[in-house]
């Protein structure tokens, strides 16, 4: 890999430059994307920004400040002075990392610097990443090291430069490969083009020619945007593709194994179970409660009424309490689980309404009525992430009631005779239960006392299903179509 600096001098990184390592700058700006193996070497005044990839063993030199622009994971940081030959070193100064709302430094011969909210690695390398290597042209910028971003002097909006993708309508599999390319009608100057999926940088080219992989497998609409470094401008230019599930869902079947009576009043917004003790939430305004039953015999063991403006939803239980979402009014409950006295509330972020809730013993999730399965953080409650649910040829609106299987999120589809069976890591639909006949065995079934509920018990390929104003609650087998 060859890493030019300045527009004029050339370093090999087996030449093993002042017989230390790869990138050695002094009284310099450096700008641009930088991949690099081996040391860190600067002295006074040197300043390198647009980080892009660097491993490095350790930070040699005196004031070196690191202006990052992209996204990196830093952690196992070293800086240390023996073995430079840049200058005479009298202790390692300062070393800066500079980013939106980060700051570090870190002085002293075999400093330890870290970034906060960083755990330390020493397996880790400075700033992980894969691409080839790239041009540092000398030109200065302000840059941004997490996901916020910070003024750019020289950042262009009025360009003409658009991406293209090999694929029709910009559609790939999640297990495929996707060209894209840099459509520059104007003919601009391109020095060097770095390429981001979701504010994680997968590639770097001079072309502008890459390839688009989908490292984490996850579904949905994701954003390819483009960097485009021309002398001292800087373009960006990005357009969403959508990914869809690699494979085809498996199609399930069930059987009724056992019936038990259900009351016929409760507008079914979610069930789960604590041992044998089964929790249900209700909707309809003025309606709306929180229960626990009796499940074999119908029986409601306590019930707390919700005020009148509150449309109950789905619930889910973990650590000792039980969350309930309420339809529109933008907040959850949380109850005790032994007394069902109300406890706190919480509220929601960027999703749009409350529909279902499930957990996997760490994690909780929550539909909103979109393709979107939100992922909450715990502890908080807040919204940290989201999944969105694909097919292999579509996306799957109206997610519904959640319910944590082995692994799987099974989520029934509001106004579908079907369970969709999730991956909750990437939002693929892996298999797909047919109940259609189900409401046959139900007298109140009507289009808007659909299927709603979903609940397991540990017993294998077993389910337990009701509906809104059914009168039964059903145990089913789960089988494999063949």
């Amino acid at each position: 890999m060859a890493i030019k600096i300045s527009g004029s001098t050339i370093i090999d990184d087996s030449r093993q430059l002042v017989n230390v390592g790869v990138s050695t700058v002094s009284a310099l700006n450096v700008s641009g994307n930088i991949n690099a193996n081996g040391n860190i070497i600067g002295d006074n005044a040197t300043n390198i920004s647009g980080i892009n990839s660097v491993t490095a063993n350790a930070l040699y030199g005196n004031g070196i400040n690191f202006v990052c622009e992209i996204t990196s994971k830093i952690s196992g940081i070293t800086v240390k002075d023996e073995g430079s030959t840049v200058g005479t070193p009298s202790g390692i100064g300062t070393v800066n990392f500079v980013g939106p709302g980060v700051t570090a430094t870190g002085s002293g011969v075999d400093a330890t610097v870290t970034i906060p909210g960083f755990a330390p690695d020493a397996d880790q390398n400075l700033f992980a990443g894969t691409n080839a290597g790239s041009n540092l042209d000398g030109s200065s910028g302000c840059f941004n090291l997490f996901l916020g971003s910070c003024a750019e002097p020289n950042l262009k909006d009025e360009h003409g430069l658009n991406l293209n993708f090999s694929e029709a309508k910009a559609t790939m599999k999640a297990d495929a490969t996707m060209e894209v390319s840099l459509y520059n009608p104007n003919n601009k100057r391109v020095d060097s083009v770095a390429y981001f999926i979701d504010d994680v940088r997968f590639a770097a080219t001079a072309d502008g020619n890459a390839s688009i992989r989908i490292a984490d497998g996850k579904v949905g609409q994701r954003t390819i945007l483009a960097r485009v470094y021309s002398g001292e401008d800087r373009f960006v230019t990005q357009k969403n593709i959508t990914v869809l599930a690699a494979k085809a869902p498996k199609a399930y079947s069930y059987e009724i194994l056992e019936t038990y009576p259900h009351d016929t009043k409760a507008f079914t917004q979610g069930i789960e179970f604590v041992g044998d003790t089964l929790y249900e939430s209700t909707g309809q305004y003025g309606e709306s409660t929180l229960r626990k039953v009796d499940y074999k015999s119908g029986t409601v063991v306590n019930s707390i009424a919700l005020p009148g403006n509150q449309f109950g939803e789905g619930l889910t239980i973990k650590d000792n309490k039980i969350y309930q979402l309420t339809w529109q009014r933008g907040i959850g409950l949380i109850y005790d689980l032994d007394s069902m006295e109300k406890l706190d509330f919480f509220n929601y972020g960027d999703s749009r309404q409350g529909w279902g809730l499930c957990n996997d013993g760490k994690k909780i999730y929550k539909s909103d009525g979109s393709s979107r399965i939100w992922i909450l953080n715990p502890e908080t409650l807040m919204e940290e992430d989201y999944i969105e649910v694909y097919t292999h040829s579509a996306k799957i609106d109206n997610i519904n009631e959640l319910e944590f299987v082995d692994g799987k999120i099974y989520a029934n589809v509001w106004q579908r005779d079907a369970i969709a069976i999730i991956n909750p890591a990437t939002g693929a639909v892996e298999g797909v239960i047919n109940t259609r006949t189900l409401k046959d065995q139900v007298a109140q079934a009507s289009e808007d006392n659909v299927l709603n509920g979903i609940a397991y018990k540990g017993e294998p390929n077993t389910l337990y299903l009701t509906g809104k104003r059914w009168e039964k609650l059903f145990k089913v087998a789960i089988a494999e179509l063949q």
